[in-house]
């Protein structure tokens, strides 16, 4: 399932990325390839025992929101096949 992601990085700082669908859920990297690969770990980290997988949301609605501004949107295939079975979408 593909979930939109949003990228931004100030400066020379690392990259940042913020999982709207998922909310309170972020993350970062070195690099923009360190970033987006620790997506899958930081919703896993995120969701507690019996937490649904939500419906992922369209980019043209959340690209609106002034909180991810100047960010950079990427989809991020989420393997709901590492889930624990509880975890996953039914």
């Amino acid at each position: 399932m593909l979930f939109p992601v949003v990228v931004h990085q100030e400066g020379k700082s690392s990259f940042g990325v913020t999982i709207p669908d998922f909310p309170g859920c972020f993350t970062a990297g070195e690099t923009f390839y360190e970033a987006i690969k620790s997506v899958q770990e930081a919703i896993e980290c995120h969701l507690d025992e019996g937490d649904k997988i939500p419906e992922p949301s369209s980019i043209e609605l959340l690209a609106n929101n002034p909180d991810f501004a100047g960010g950079l949107w990427v989809m991020v295939c989420l393997d709901q096949h590492s889930l624990p079975e509880p975890l996953k979408r039914h």
